[in-house]
């Protein structure tokens, strides 16, 4: 697998590789680590971690530079001389450069202990060492390797048209269903909403149309009560709304005392939301108490005056 990460857009094409091409790669790594003149035109880089570590020479010379590399007492380590061992004598031939020895961690190892040391040879006392085609291959010293610079972007690459960018969704690009967002309601509404429901119930309830079913009234004061509540709703004060005059009927005094009843209950709805609001109630709230309240007189006078009237 192939990941890449970068800033700018970029092309990908795969090539074949080859141990020159992994040799130069690893000698570049190497040259990220330490670096020091052991001889005259010959340097070592050297980059070191915990699983291990690079070596590398660097030969700007004529002459042949043979070294020796002892690394026989790490435990739990291979390296990637023939046969994983430790250690080795190698030759660097004029104006070439080289990985001389890579070690790394031993797979399943369970205890580690790396160790280091390395001298320079005559050219004569390594001459036998056998040059290999693998990743201690020899590469030529060129002024390009020397470089130090970045290279110059390629023309072409610059030149080239990028491909059209596919837009897809940021949760299509996980194979992850759609989330779908909804705004949460504003709690004032939520309140306001369920104050009006529970009046609107509430009239029901006083106006005897619960669940749909009428119930039989004794006379028009629950839709006295009904007008004050839509009043108090409307946030009129009590003296802005004056009670209706009663018809006045010399024949029907039964009627002038309904209509009194009337107006009584419609003040006393008036007069306990006036004070309920004071008090820092909502107008609703206030309402649905009041409505209460004088339910509870209503029924309780009625049930005072069914028992203080003597039997038949």
């Amino acid at each position: 697998a192939c990941a890449v990460h970068a800033s700018k857009p970029c092309t990908l094409s795969k090539i074949s590789s080859s141990w020159r091409d992994l040799a130069a790669a690893t000698f570049a790594a190497a040259t990220k680590g330490r670096s020091a003149n052991i001889q005259p035109g010959v340097k070592t880089y050297f980059l070191q971690d915990r699983v291990g570590y690079i070596l590398a020479v660097e030969n700007d010379r004529e002459q042949d530079f043979g070294i020796q590399v002892d690394s026989q007492d790490s435990v739990g380590f291979i390296s990637s001389r023939e046969g994983g061992m430790c250690g080795c004598i190698d030759l660097v031939p004029g104006r070439s450069r080289k990985v001389v020895m890579v070690l790394a961690c031993q797979q399943g190892a369970s205890r580690m202990s790396l160790s280091f040391a390395m001298d320079g040879l005559p050219p004569e006392a390594a001459a036998w060492a056998v040059q290999t085609e693998d990743l201690h291959i020899v590469m030529p010293l060129t002024p390009l390797a020397k470089s130090t610079s970045d290279p110059a972007p390629d023309a072409q690459l610059l030149a080239a048209t990028l491909p059209e960018r596919e837009a897809r969704e940021l949760h299509a690009r996980g194979h992850q269903p759609p989330i779908l967002y909804k705004a949460p309601a504003a709690e004032g509404a939520a309140e306001e909403d369920d104050d009006a429901a529970a009046l609107a119930e509430a009239m029901k309830l006083s106006m005897g149309q619960d669940e749909g079913a009428p119930m039989e009234t004794d006379d028009g004061d629950d839709e006295d009560l009904a007008a004050a509540i839509a009043l108090s709703m409307g946030n009129q004060e009590p003296a802005s709304a004056p009670a209706a005059a009663p018809a006045v009927s010399s024949t029907a005094p039964a009627s002038n005392a309904a209509s009194s009843g009337q107006s009584s209950l419609q003040q006393q709805v008036q007069e306990l939301v006036a004070e309920y609001t004071k008090q820092g109630m909502s107008s609703n709230e206030a309402a649905l108490k009041a409505l209460e309240v004088v339910k509870a007189r209503a029924s309780g006078s009625a049930g005072g005056g069914a028992a203080s009237t003597p039997a038949p």
